[in-house]
C-alpha cells in the first residue's frame, strides 16, 4: 500500500525543514513526498530543492500563487500512491503516523477517509484535541456515512489539513475542484465537506498522531473573518455541496430515504446520534412520513445500542 504525502507551502520556509523531516523517515522506499510551493517569495524554493537533491522520493511542484486549493489540485495531479496524506508546511507528523494509517486502511477496507486527533502546540504549551470540532471520543470511531449531517446541518466531520488522508481512488472524485478562487485558504473544507457529500465513509483515529502548530503567522487560524468573508465562505460551501451532492439526492425520491439509510448504516451510535437524526426528520421530512420514519430510527437505535464518548 503506497503512500503519497502532499505538502503544501506558501512562505513557510522557516517551518519547512521541520515538516519534511517529520514525514520523510516514515516513508517506505516506494512512497513519495510531493512538495508544492504556491509561489512563495521567501527561501522556500531553495529549501525544497535541497531536500529533493538528497532523496529521490521527493517531487517538486513549483507554481504561481493561486491559493491553497490550487496547491492541492497541482499536487494531487502528481500523486500516484494508493493513499494520499496532506501536510501543511507549518505542521508535522508524529512518530508512527503513516504506519498507523496503513494499518487502519488495511483493516478497514470500507473506509475512504481517515482523520486523527491533533496535538495543538503554540506559545510553549500543548493540548491534545481534535481540530476543529473538538471530538471528545476516547477511542477510534467509524462515522459511517455523513451526507445528511453535512447537507442539512452543515456539520463539519473532519480535522485540519495535516490530519487528513484518503484513498486515492476516492479523492479523485473530489480533486481537482474547479473553484480555486473560493478557497485561497481553508481548502481542507473542500476535502472534508466533499468527502461527506460524495458518500465517503469516515474513520477517526483517537490517538494524537499529528502536531498542529499555532503561531502568529497562521494564514487562517489567527484571522477573524468579518461578516462579508463569512458570507463568502458560506456561499462557497453551499456551491460545493450542490456541485457534489446533486447526483446523490437525484437518486432518491425523498429526504427521509437518505436520512434513514445513513442512520441505519452506522456501525455504532453515539448517545446524541438518535436525537440528531430525529431532529433532521422533524425539520426536513413531510409530516405524513415523520411518525413512521421516527419509529424506524428509534427501533434501530434500540437494536444497536449507544456508546458513550
Amino acid at each position: 500500500m503506497r503512500i503519497s504525502v502532499l505538502l503544501d507551502n506558501y512562505n513557510y520556509g522557516r517551518f519547512l525543514n521541520r515538516a519534511i523531516a517529520s514525514a520523510l523517515p516514515q516513508l517506505a522506499a516506494a512512497d513519495e513526498l510531493i512538495l508544492v510551493d504556491d509561489g512563495s517569495t521567501d527561501d522556500s524554493a531553495a529549501i525544497m530543492s535541497e531536500w529533493a537533491a538528497r532523496d529521490q522520493r521527493i517531487q517538486l511542484v513549483a507554481k504561481k500563487n493561486g491559493g491553497q486549493l490550487s496547491a492541492f489540485n497541482a499536487g494531487f495531479a502528481r500523486c500516484t500512491g494508493d493513499l494520499v496524506c496532506f501536510l501543511d508546511a507549518d505542521d508535522e507528523y508524529g512518530p508512527g503516523y503513516l504506519e498507523r494509517l496503513r494499518q487502519v486502511y488495511r483493516e478497514q477496507p470500507q473506509v475512504d477517509h481517515v482523520f486523527c486527533r491533533c496535538e495543538v502546540i503554540g506559545d510553549g504549551s500543548a493540548e491534545t484535541r481534535a481540530e476543529p470540532g473538538e471530538l471528545r471520543l476516547a477511542h477510534d470511531w467509524d462515522f459511517g456515512l455523513t451526507y445528511c449531517q453535512v447537507c442539512l446541518l452543515r456539520s463539519y466531520i473532519g480535522g485540519p489539513t495535516s490530519s487528513l488522508s484518503f484513498r486515492r481512488r476516492f479523492l479523485a472524485r473530489i480533486l481537482p475542484y474547479a473553484w480555486e478562487d473560493d478557497w485561497g485558504t481553508r481548502a481542507d473544507d473542500v476535502l472534508v465537506y466533499g468527502s461527506s457529500v460524495l458518500l465517503g465513509r469516515k474513520y477517526f483515529v483517537a490517538d494524537p498522531l499529528v502536531r498542529y502548530h499555532v503561531h502568529g503567522h497562521n494564514n487562517f487560524r489567527n484571522v477573524k473573518p468579518d461578516g462579508m468573508e463569512q458570507w463568502r465562505h458560506d456561499f462557497a460551501v453551499t456551491r460545493l455541496i450542490h456541485h457534489f451532492g446533486g447526483t446523490v439526492l437525484s437518486g432518491e425520491r425523498e429526504w427521509h430515504n437518505l436520512i434513514l439509510r445513513e442512520f441505519k448504516i452506522k456501525p455504532r451510535l453515539l448517545a446524541a446520534d438518535e436525537d440528531l437524526y430525529l431532529h433532521m426528520i422533524e425539520q426536513y421530512v413531510p409530516w405524513r412520513r415523520r411518525f413512521k420514519a421516527k419509529s424506524r430510527i428509534r427501533q434501530h437505535a434500540r437494536q444497536l445500542g449507544t456508546v458513550r464518548r
